[in-house]
């Protein structure tokens, strides 16, 4: 497999995973959510008028997405504080 079909056949599982490779993918990208941007997306939720059972689900199934315990560990703070931020 060439290195472009191979780095495509990587971003396809982005969202799901799959191999240990998709997997850091996956990890990664949600990770970077987390700590850069759940608490931005509660706020503008919140201006746009969501309920709070929309951006929980919300919050629910970015988090679900995590897939290594290390990874669910790193984000379980930022997590915390966006469904926090909820309640608010």
């Amino acid at each position: 497999m060439n290195f472009t079909n191979n780095a495509k056949s990587k971003l396809l599982k982005t969202e799901v995973g799959g191999d240990e490779d998709q997997n850091v993918l996956c990890d990664s990208d949600c990770l970077s959510f987390f700590e850069d941007k759940a608490l931005r997306r509660v706020k503008r939720w919140k201006d746009q008028g969501k309920t709070k059972e929309e951006m929980h689900q919300n919050m629910d199934y970015y988090f679900s997405r995590i897939i290594t315990p290390e990874a669910r560990e790193l984000a379980r703070s930022f997590y915390d504080e966006a469904k926090e931020e909820i309640e608010k």
